[in-house]
This record gives structure tokens, sequence and C-alpha cells, in this order.
């Protein structure tokens, strides 16, 4: 008898242990931020949790069918899904639903076959809202291009120099003013195209401004074919992504504009020893 009571006891804590596990479960499919929902063979939902629901702005939704709730361009998609997770596999795509009220919203969906005595009797899929990280997205890439061509198209000189004073990168007025192409200039020491009587004060300017402090100062540049350029320009200290200290510097050439004072001058001077 003693016996019998023990193996009463026993299973009544297994069935009690299943039980609470069968409760944790359920809190953890009805508090989680994810949308779960289980279809069956016919494609209806047979299952939702409350994230669901909110997620499609409708309720209750079970018995309806899961594409009633997809954008149109993606119906065909969802078939092809199906079709491979019924085969036995687990799918993850990209999709976008439409809520009860025609609002669109754009979904990470995580699809597995769902078995019961050892047969597949349906899907479970697990659904996440990415609606607003990907138009954070699409709007740093959309702002990215727009600073790329502003750089681009600068009549300025724009570039970036490392720790070593080397180019990072340069648009193509920087390769313009330095008489090279775009691509020759990256890894290269920017104090190659410095006059010589320049070369001190240049490493100076870039050495504070690697020390975080902006400067400005003018000097000559000397292209590859001789040509000497006199250009106006600011370093400023800036970081990359990793930490590490940069250099942004912008040139302008003022060859032209310091020849037009020079003349202006000499002009005045004239006419000054005239009077």
């Amino acid at each position: 008898e003693r016996d019998v009571v023990v193996g009463a006891l026993a299973a009544f804590e297994d069935v009690t242990s299943q039980h609470a596990l069968a409760e944790r479960h359920r809190r953890v499919v009805e508090t989680v931020s994810d949308g779960i929902l289980i279809t069956d063979l016919d494609r209806n939902i047979a299952f939702t949790n409350p994230a669901a629901e909110v997620l499609f702005g409708a309720g209750p939704l079970v018995g309806r069918p899961i594409r009633d709730f997809l954008a149109p361009e993606v119906r065909d998609q969802l078939r092809e899904v199906e079709e491979q997770a019924l085969a036995g596999r687990e799918v993850r795509y990209a999709s976008t639903i439409v809520r009860q009220d025609g609002e669109r919203r754009e979904v990470e969906v995580s699809v597995a076959p769902l078995r019961e005595v050892g047969a597949v009797t349906g899907l479970v899929a697990t659904l996440r809202d990415v609606t607003e990280a990907r138009r954070a997205r699409d709007a740093m890439a959309r702002s990215e291009a727009r600073y790329r061509r502003l750089v681009e198209s600068a009549a300025d000189a724009i570039y970036t120099m490392d720790a070593r004073g080397c180019f990072i990168s340069a648009n193509p007025s920087a390769a313009a003013l330095a008489g090279e192409k775009v691509a020759a200039l990256p890894g290269r020491p920017i104090i190659e195209w410095i006059a010589p009587d320049d070369a001190a004060r240049v490493k100076a300017a870039f050495k504070q401004a690697l020390e975080g402090q902006s400067s400005g100062y003018e000097c000559t540049i000397v292209r590859p074919d001789g040509t000497r350029r006199l250009v106006s320009v600011t370093n400023t200290p800036i970081r990359d992504d990793a930490g590490h200290r940069l250099v942004l510097g912008i040139a302008r050439d003022v060859t032209d504009e310091r020849e037009r004072d020079a003349a202006l001058e000499r002009s005045e001077a004239r006419y000054t020893r005239l009077v």
C-alpha cells in the first residue's frame, strides 16, 4: 500500500509539474512582444497571442485566412513559404502585412511546421514588427546619400585623413586640386603635395587638429605637373565609428583671388605714385 501511495504521489507531482510548465509556457506566449500565430492545414488562423492581434489591428483572428492580412504583392511569396514549411523546413523571410485599418507594417517572419504525434498539423509563425527600424534605416540611408551628393558636388576640396596624415577619402574637387584621380589619393600622405617651405606649418596644424582643436592656415601645393596653387585650409578633428581620431580637411583654391588682390594693390600703388 505504501508503494501505491508513493507512486500516486509521484504521479501527482509529475502532473503538477507538467501543469506548472504548461502555465509558464502560456504566460511566455501571452507576454512576448512578437506576434505568434498558428495556422491549420487549410491556411486559416487557429491560434494567436495578444501581440499578434495588436500587430494585425484586428480580433478575434481565429478562423480567418492569413492571406487576408497580407499585402497583395507578397501573397505569392506566402504560398511558397507555406509549401516549404509544410515539407518540414523552417523558413525566415520579410513580408508586409496590412492591418484592418489599412496601415501597412513591415515584418520579419519565422515559420516552422507544427508537429503533433509525429505528423505536421499546421504551421507556427513568429512575426516581428520592424517598420520603425526600417523607416529609420531608410531615412539614414537617404540622409547619407544626400550628404554624399553634397560632398561629391562641392566646389571646395573635402577629404578625411587618418592619424598618419594619409588620405582616407576625398571628393572629386580634392582630386582635381591635387591633379590626381580620386582613386589615387586614399592611403597616400597629404604632405606629398605640400611645398617644402610650408611642410612644417602644415604638420603642426594637422597635429593640432588630431589633438582635438580645429586649425586654419594657407599653404602652397605642388601638383605632379609642377603647377603651384595657393590653398586656404581648415582642419577639424573627428572620430570614426570605432572611436579612432581622424581629421576632416576642407581646402579652397585661393590662387586666382590672391593674384587679383595683388594686382589691385599694384594698381592702387601705381595711381598713388602718379598722384
